[in-house]
């Protein structure tokens, strides 16, 4: 179990995070990812993360 630092550097035109690792971390199950905002990136808080190359098993919401 391992701790993986991604450093958060700034934002894009586009409003993307810029990623030290540039988006391509490699984690096993019970790692922990350690997001570090750097100084001066723009970037006052964290509220979610989102990975949209991983595929939605929940779209459409299951059924109640």
């Amino acid at each position: 179990m391992a701790v993986r630092p991604i450093h958060i550097t700034g934002i894009d035109a586009n409003g993307c995070l810029i990623l030290s690792d540039h988006g391509h971390t490699i984690a096993n199950r019970g790692d922990t990812i350690q997001w570090i905002i750097d100084n001066n990136s723009g970037v006052a808080t964290i509220s979610s993360i989102h990975d949209t190359s991983s595929v939605d098993v929940f779209l459409p919401d299951p059924t109640r």
